[in-house]
């Protein structure tokens, strides 16, 4: 089995484990005070969670020439994949702590602090640690640059700053003091690193090979 195929293997154990885990607390906590109050809100917040990661992505595709109808396809699955996440996300309670809701009572505060608690413990940073670098060491170790590396520079841009939109209207949704916070800097940090890591772990290039 080659690196690529292992680094592949290992992006979706970490989307499989992230996705479990938002499960778990989205049915734990069914944290529903956003989206009871501003249901309309909530669901355009959806739908441009899932835009700003599908749009880009066409694009990306388009410009590597792969063709319109596996562009759009590729596009729809990533719109709908980040749709949900934003859902569970929403329901876990994790948006609310991510974008420092100000209208949260004391009782919703308390419910959300057993989330933060779980995160910053130390059985989860260490697990996303190990996950993280494995998966780094396999993406520098397979070395796929694929177009090129001005190209996917390029393509990490738009991606990164297409991310930051949905947290600066979840933050301004939330009454958020701030909206330019760290999460949008996460996010663009988070969307811009992982292109590369993806491109460099050889992921796109099998997904091409499978189709």
């Amino acid at each position: 089995m080659s690196a690529a195929s292992v680094f592949k293997g290992g992006i979706v154990l970490s989307k499989l484990v992230v996705t479990v885990l938002l499960l778990v607390y989205a049915y734990r906590n069914l944290y529903t005070s956003f989206v009871t109050k501003n249901p309309a809100g909530f669901l355009s917040e959806s739908i441009l969670y899932g835009a700003a990661t599908a749009i880009p992505f066409f694009i990306v595709l388009l410009i590597r020439q792969v063709s319109f109808g596996t562009s759009a396809g590729f596009a729809f699955a990533a719109f709908m994949t980040f749709f949900f996440l934003n859902v569970i996300m929403e329901f876990s309670g994790q948006n609310a702590i991510n974008q420092g809701d100000t209208t949260l009572t004391d009782e919703q505060k308390e419910q959300l602090k057993k989330v933060k608690d779980f995160e910053q413990g130390n059985i989860f940073k260490g697990s996303v640690l190990i996950l993280g670098l494995v998966l780094i060491i396999l993406a520098l170790f397979n070395q796929d640059t694929g177009p090129g590396f001005h190209y996917v520079f390029f393509e990490s841009l738009i991606i990164g700053f297409a991310a930051v939109l949905p947290s600066y209207v979840q933050a301004k949704n939330r009454g958020s003091v701030n909206p330019f916070n760290r999460t949008m800097l996460f996010h663009f940090v988070l969307f811009t690193i992982g292109h590369f890591i993806l491109q460099l772990g050889g992921f796109y290039t099998l997904k091409n090979q499978t189709e």
